[in-house]
């Protein structure tokens, strides 16, 4: 699992308010994002129309960021470096510590008070043939993960890019222990194949280390400076960025940019443009401000993308809670009885253990319910949870602060949590459809009976009835950490232009580069491979510049 860290509902509208665009203006094109601009607003360029299938933005006849004049910022200082990486997480770390190990004069933007990104909240990355894997006897080749995940997301994912990726996966994990990255393990998550390794100290401790590294090692690491345009030459190629620091715009000038930023998590018109999902439905998890920077001012630069509407769901949550807490994952992740607004049961419970099946299975609803009852209860609090989260909370684990979280969460009146004496007062509590969920839990406790379910698989060790009062109810938004869609590149991690063609000097890493999946996460087969993924990517890019 990539990135798990809720946050706050303010925090979401704060994020939300901060792309400072509607969904129309943000469609009107770089010179009103430019105007913006000169007031100090976020949006730099624009981002094309959408073509049918929400995915790569790209129609004919487009009249968007390839065809409109770029907005003009007066840079007030220059600087000349090699390399110019945009954002701070692990794949822009990565790639500012392989610059500097080129001998390449790097600068590291990042446009929060401080660096990690929505690694800080990352629990380990992918890899194949590990140290750590070989001191385990875990052996995988990359042909037989390959397969199996180029099946999961059915050939949409750029088979080239992900072998070039799981080729190099072992020596990256060894590369970032070299520089201070610190591992506990190789584990599974769920079904997963054994390739998650998991960081010492979660991500917050992993990304710390990588930060003190690139300032012992010569990186000049720049907070609360952000990149706002790429400088493009006559021909096309990227030569600089130029980035806001305080009241200044300063304009480097360099051999490339890396682009590391993050996706577009926060980027309520673009998650609305983009994807299948609407963003008021939404609950997003990591850190704020993943605004789509890097994604909209590649666009502006001509580049093409690859399935950009991908986003990493991850089930259900209450929002406003933290992922990691009792209560969430009580409500989020326990295989019980889950239903739609209708009282409906719509799924087999049990793939909350693969989180990418759960969000996907939710994304189809309008609303979300988890029902449980006191027995159920009971097990979860007192034995052990049925699914976990990942390392924060085993699968197992007796979760005994549950009911102190509940009772004060109630206290505090949280609108998405409900419990009650009979099935008819939790009906009318949540506004669930009173006769198809009384009839949908009569049928349900059928199928527990039974020890068998007839309508969609779900294990027998998951079939618990709803019979024991009090009966607790959950109301779910879907989930979701990052998106995981982005600009198109080739091996060498450059963006390609939408003529199939590499942008000189521009790079791409991370949740900010498309082409490892289809349409979403291979949690259950690769855990932890968006992880894996932004770090090749940002060593790869960094290698390439330094080639040429």
């Amino acid at each position: 699992m990539d990135t798990e860290n809720a946050r706050g509902e303010d925090a979401s509208k704060r994020s939300a308010e901060s792309a400072g665009l509607s969904r129309r203006s943000f469609l009107q094109g770089s010179i009103a994002a430019g105007a913006a601009l000169a007031m100090g607003a976020f949006a730099s360029g624009c981002a094309p129309t959408e073509n049918a299938a929400k995915g790569d933005p790209k129609t004919e006849g487009d009249d968007t960021a390839a065809t409109q004049e770029r907005a003009v910022l007066t840079p007030t200082e220059t600087r000349d470096v090699d390399v110019v990486v945009v954002g701070a997480g692990v794949g822009g770390m990565a790639a500012a510590l392989q610059a500097v190990e080129q001998g390449l004069n790097t600068v590291l933007l990042e446009k929060e008070s401080v660096t990690g990104g929505t690694s800080s909240y990352a629990e380990g990355m992918f890899a194949i043939d590990s140290h750590w894997q070989q001191e385990a006897d875990v052996d995988y080749t990359t042909a037989e993960v390959l397969q199996k995940v180029m099946e999961y997301h059915h050939w949409m994912a750029d088979a080239e890019l992900t072998k070039a990726f799981f080729d190099a996966s072992g020596d990256t994990i060894a590369w970032l222990e070299s520089k201070g990255g610190v591992f506990s393990g190789v584990e599974t998550l769920g079904p997963s194949l054994r390739t998650w390794h998991t960081y010492e100290g979660m991500g917050a401790g992993f990304t710390k280390r990588l930060a003190e590294a690139c300032r012992s090692q010569g990186v000049d690491v720049l907070v609360k400076t952000a990149a706002k345009q790429l400088v493009i030459a006559d021909d096309g190629s990227v030569s600089g960025v130029i980035a806001e620091a305080g009241s200044d715009l300063v304009q480097f000038n360099a051999r490339g940019v890396i682009l590391t930023s993050g996706g577009y998590a926060d980027n309520a018109d673009m998650i609305n443009e983009y994807t299948m999902h609407d963003y008021d439905d939404l609950t997003v998890m990591g850190t704020p401000e993943r605004t789509g920077d890097g994604i909209q001012m590649a666009l502006e630069a001509g580049a093409d993308t690859h399935v950009l509407g991908t986003m990493m769901m991850c089930g259900g949550a209450i929002k406003g809670m933290s992922a990691s807490s009792q209560l969430n994952v009580c409500a989020g992740r326990q295989p019980m009885l889950w239903v739609n607004e209708h009282g409906e049961r719509f799924a087999n419970e049990g793939i909350v253990t693969n989180f990418s099946f759960t969000g996907n299975a939710m994304g189809l609803q309008r609303e979300v319910f988890n029902v449980i009852d006191a027995a159920a209860m009971r097990h979860i609090t007192e034995v052990g949870c049925y699914n976990g989260r990942g390392v924060y909370i085993r699968t197992g684990e007796p979760m005994t602060e549950f009911h102190g979280e509940f009772e004060k969460e109630q206290a505090a009146g949280n609108p998405y949590i409900f419990k009650a004496d009979t099935l008819e007062e939790l009906c009318d509590l949540t506004g669930m459809e009173r006769e198809p969920f009384l009839a949908t839990v009569e049928h349900y406790n059928e199928l527990c009976a039974e020890g068998a379910d007839a309508d969609y698989g779900k294990k027998a060790d998951y079939l618990q009835p709803v019979k024991e009062a009090p009966f607790y109810a959950f109301k779910l938004a879907k989930a979701y950490y990052c998106t995981v869609g982005g600009l198109k590149v080739n091996t060498n991690n450059q963006v390609i232009n939408t003529e199939g063609s590499p942008i000189g000097g521009l790079y791409a890493a991370g949740c900010d580069a498309g082409g490892l999946y289809g349409s979403s996460y291979d949690v259950g087969i690769a855990a932890g491979s968006q992880q894996g993924w932004t770090a090749h990517g940002g060593r790869t890019a960094a290698k390439h510049l330094a080639s040429l």
